[in-house]
């Protein structure tokens, strides 16, 4: 199921991890009783041989028992080295050249781990199944990581748009940004990060930094899409999601202490942090500013009933009643009647 998993498309990949899972407990019952020992002599093997190891991840050797795999991943590398973009405060880049540049390192790591499947296939994977493993799950991580940078880039160039814009219902303006797209790139961070959180090998370190990273997704489309109701004319609901998301985001930050593998993540992440703070306050001001005021109910005060004199009926006390004439005859009809 491990080789299946390497070398199948990733749905497939994934049933075949779910029913690894199933096997871990089964397996390592098997390896006590056949005296083979735990996880724990497998870390120290691994520390006895990390520095003979053609790589590390996670903190574990790696072997590339393949010189066709090792040359699809310096490929690979010196392709992201080469396209990565470096971002200090501003993207200065088009949208549809960061898609173009970092294209191509997805398709030179997505070359590698096919090469890796058909050589693990081929025969090579039986000496050294762990280290096919981590090699196949490094690949993985470098891609995921590689599209975070990208969108998270993408997601500073759609708040730079916003800074064009004072307002998001005219076709001028959605000619400009389009809030729903900063959706679509939050949603797409969240679900790399998902896909990095599954991965083999996790450490606490990792873990932390995969929380956080989470957090700055959720709030990035919160915010994105408060923004996209406020262009389809629903300012209410905007506004209630910009209330909530000003509330949580100054709890927000990116992680100080990342792993290798976040080095060029982290720091778009902690300009994407800054950028989602200062935009937050801005369209929040501004959809409550634009709203319709709701006129109080006026509150009357008669300040002068205390000095009206009511009128006076001791004239009339004392006098008679004059009763009319249809009274009368009513008066003596029923008399009669009533004898």
């Amino acid at each position: 199921y491990e080789r299946l998993a390497l070398a199948s498309e990733p749905a497939d990949a994934a049933l075949c991890r779910g029913l690894v899972k199933e096997l871990q407990p089964s397996l390592r019952k098997c390896r006590y009783h056949l005296g083979l020992g735990g996880e724990e002599q497998v870390q120290l093997s691994a520390e006895e041989v990390i520095d003979k190891a053609d790589m590390t991840f996670r903190g574990r050797p790696v072997q590339i028992p393949s010189e066709k795999v090792k040359q699809a991943v310096a490929t690979a590398e010196a392709t992201q080295a080469e396209n990565r973009i470096t971002v200090e405060g501003r993207v200065e880049m088009d949208s549809t050249k960061v898609i173009e540049k970092y294209g191509e390192i997805s398709n030179a790591f997505s070359s590698a781990a096919q090469t890796i499947g058909s050589e693990m296939l081929s025969g090579g994977g039986a000496t050294d199944t762990d280290s096919w493993k981590r090699l196949e799950a490094y690949a993985r991580e470098k891609a995921c990581c590689n599209n975070i940078e990208r969108n998270v880039i993408l997601l500073l160039i759609t708040l730079q748009k916003l800074e064009k814009v004072t307002e998001l219902k005219s076709n001028d303006s959605k000619k400009v940004v389009k809030p729903a797209e900063g959706v679509r790139f939050a949603d797409l961070v969240k679900a790399d990060l998902t896909t990095l959180s599954e991965l083999p090998d996790s450490t606490p370190e990792t873990e932390v930094v995969l929380q956080a990273y989470t957090s700055v997704a959720r709030d990035s489309r919160c915010l994105f899409l408060g923004l996209a109701y406020e262009a389809v004319g629903k300012s209410l609901e905007a506004v209630a999601l910009l209330e909530h998301l000003s509330r949580r985001i100054e709890d927000l930050d990116a992680p100080t202490n990342a792993p290798p593998c976040f080095e060029h993540v982290n720091p778009v992440v902690g300009l994407l942090v800054e950028q989602l703070a200062k935009a937050c306050a801005r369209w929040r001001c501004r959809l409550l500013a634009a709203m319709d005021p709701q006129p109080p109910k006026p509150a009357i005060v008669d300040l002068a009933l205390m000095s009206i004199e009511a009128p006076s009926l001791a004239h009339i006390a004392g006098q008679p009643q004059q009763a009319g004439l249809l009274r009368k005859f009513t008066g003596k009809l029923g008399s009669f009647f009533s004898r």
